[in-house]
């Protein structure tokens, strides 16, 4: 995965930001926790080919906070998210896997 900051505008809020070799996996759940971010007035991306994976993320802020920091507090949200899922996935196979012996 390469990062590269195509727009960074503090007057208006505003960072655009290309993401080489990611898709859909990556953007959907970014874009979904940002929306529910009360500081975020609009987040989305766009992928030009679905031949190339390389997807523009845009987000937005109200002012209150920084398009950088509500994309840094979306990605620890998704950060725990996946946490959790592992541990309560590992706890059911565990469980699976006692069951069956």
């Amino acid at each position: 995965m390469q990062l590269e900051v195509l727009t960074k505008n503090d007057k208006e809020n505003l960072i655009e930001i290309k993401i080489r070799g990611e898709g859909h996996s990556l953007c959907v759940p970014l874009r979904t926790i940002l929306f529910e971010d009360k500081d975020v007035e609009f987040a989305g991306y766009r992928i030009k080919h679905p031949l190339m994976p390389e997807p523009t993320l845009y987000v937005k802020t109200n002012g209150k906070k920084s398009p950088i920091q509500a994309l840094k507090d979306a990605i620890k949200v998704l950060v725990d998210k996946s946490d959790e899922f592992i541990t309560i996935f590992s706890e059911q196979i565990e469980e699976l896997n006692g069951d069956s012996s």
